[in-house]
């Protein structure tokens, strides 16, 4: 009777831990786009998705500012992504662009203001020299130019 006991314990017990579902690891997540007012009165478009971590990132931004030459096509992958709250820093490198006169990295603050409901969000792109080993990691959000149509929607997991 015993060792019928002790089989059967030990097969739920395989049973039970057998069927316990698998975490995944928890990630960032920030996307959206929208028609940006920037410094000086420039519209201009961005767009961006980006899941993951800060040292495990993925996703794709574009940024179009057709008034200023740096940015009129700006594309790129996201390796960096930073979120507190409902601010969130995401970086990557630049794949295309119309002029960069070598900036090679782009580094993008984006403020959700979901928080006070009928607020705009808030976003500002940076381009940079890759050299300058500036990463979403240890930079604060900076995101000041409101979106007047659109919408950025940022989680922190």
């Amino acid at each position: 009777m015993r060792k019928v006991i002790a089989v059967t314990l030990s097969a739920l017990g395989i049973i039970v831990w057998s069927a316990t579902p698998a975490t995944a690891a928890t990630e960032d997540f920030v996307a959206g786009s929208g028609t940006v007012i920037f410094a000086g009165g420039s519209p201009g478009h961005v767009r961006v998705v980006g899941y993951g971590t800060t040292t495990d990132a993925h996703g794709r931004y574009k940024i179009h500012i057709p008034d200023h030459p740096l940015y009129q096509d700006v594309a790129g992958t996201i390796d960096c992504v930073n979120v507190v709250g409902n601010e969130a820093v995401v970086s990557g490198p630049v794949t295309s662009a119309a002029s960069s006169d070598g900036y090679d990295y782009v580094i993008m603050g984006i403020r959700d203001n979901v928080v006070d409901e009928g607020s705009m969000d808030f976003v500002n792109p940076h381009l940079v020299r890759m050299s300058e080993q500036i990463n979403c990691a240890n930079t604060t959000a900076f995101a000041s130019s409101p979106v007047e149509r659109g919408y950025f929607t940022v989680r922190d997991r």
